[in-house]
């Protein structure tokens, strides 16, 4: 019985970390807001050891965010809610932190995490 929980223990880890990066140095997870405040949208550094990182494909960031300016500019555009009263400012902000928080476990994947000046 208690081998099957930790089985099924090893297993949610094991799912949990495919998807975000780990610091090749340090082995500590890469923080979303150490990519979302750095100069350079796709080259930041390990809030950790400061360790400079790039992302290998920008694909996967570029067409999110295209997409959600296309839906935010036709809600803002369109429903008069969000520009008579102002409101289509704070969904446009919100809205981007909540799709930016859910899509970068994928986007920071550890796959697509490489260490800067490595080809």
């Amino acid at each position: 019985m208690q081998q099957t929980r930790k089985r099924a223990a090893d297993l949610s880890v094991k799912s949990t970390r495919k998807f975000m990066s780990l610091c090749p140095r340090c082995e500590h997870k890469i923080d979303v807001f150490s990519f979302s405040l750095s100069a350079f949208p796709f080259y930041f550094k390990c809030a950790n050891c400061q360790l400079r990182l790039k992302l290998i494909s920008s694909k996967l960031f570029c067409a999110i965010f295209l997409l959600y300016s296309a839906v935010v500019f036709t809600l803002i555009m369109y429903i008069p809610i969000f520009s008579k009263y102002g409101l289509g400012v704070i969904l446009a902000i919100l809205g981007w932190f909540f799709v930016y928080y859910k899509s970068s476990p994928y986007i920071l994947s550890k796959d697509n995490v490489a260490l800067h000046g490595s080809d």
